[in-house]
């Protein structure tokens, strides 16, 4: 999949989030605080592809928590109990970035919500 629809992908989930999400925001406030979530969470995964080490010491707990969802698609060696189809190739920088937009998409509002921060935090 090439980067213009990973991105397109992305906007939908904006989308679901601005329009399914936390009810209490309101206007033009809800979309910034869950673009802001989404956006935060991507850029830092996103940035494990160039630097992982960087990210696992920064925010431990968010880089294993995606690690052990890329485990279940990814094409490198898996652990027999799953029987489900690999469809990532994690040394490939379109299908890294695919495997966080669909990871990001998965989260409920709360996961993300506690995710960035994780990764906001001190």
């Amino acid at each position: 999949m090439d980067y213009t629809k990973s991105l397109t992908i992305l906007n939908d989930v904006l989308y679901h989030y601005r329009n399914q999400g936390q009810a209490r925001l309101t206007g033009g406030a809800i979309n910034d605080y869950f673009k802001l979530i989404i956006t935060t969470i991507y850029n830092t995964l996103k940035d494990s592809f160039y630097n992982k080490e960087k990210i696992q010491k920064m925010y431990p707990e968010v880089y294993k928590e995606f690690e052990d969802y890329l485990k279940c698609y990814w094409k490198d060696e898996r652990d027999i109990k799953f029987e489900n189809k690999a469809i990532f190739d994690i040394q490939n920088e379109q299908d890294y970035l695919q495997a966080i937009i669909y990871y990001i998409s998965g989260m409920t509002d709360n996961f993300a919500i506690d995710t960035y921060h994780k990764i906001i935090g001190f």
